[in-house]
């Protein structure tokens, strides 16, 4: 029996992607940039990275001060995770990769919220 639950939630599981692949197709691919973290602010409530280089390069963006600052809120569970991460690479001077699925500078007053933060090894 329990093969065969396997085999069905896997036959579910590609399914599922399957459906879910064919409704985001159109959809714009992922925004992400490889750049050196400047200075890294600590709030309560989030944690934001002055990025040494410009990202988006969109006026609105620049002109509200968030194509250089990328963050996200401390309440995130990946918020640990990342800020070890930034740490790391800046004491290093190595190069981070900030991720966003939707290509636009929003989600921080004062920066653009990242939904994925990677280390860059030379």
């Amino acid at each position: 029996m329990k093969k065969l639950l396997t085999t069905t939630t896997l036959l579910i599981g590609l399914l599922s992607n399957s459906v879910y692949a064919n409704s985001i197709s159109a959809a714009p691919a992922p925004f992400e940039v490889t750049v050196k973290i400047k200075k890294i602010e600590v709030y309560t409530d989030r944690i934001i990275l002055e990025l040494a280089d410009s990202t988006f390069g969109v006026e609105h963006c620049i002109k509200n001060n968030k194509d250089r600052r990328w963050g996200w809120y401390t309440s995130s569970p990946a918020s640990e995770n990342w800020y070890s991460l930034a740490l790391s690479a800046h004491a290093q001077d190595l190069p981070v990769r900030v991720h966003k699925i939707a290509h636009d500078c929003k989600g921080l007053a004062d920066g653009t919220s990242l939904d994925g933060l990677f280390l860059e090894k030379n």
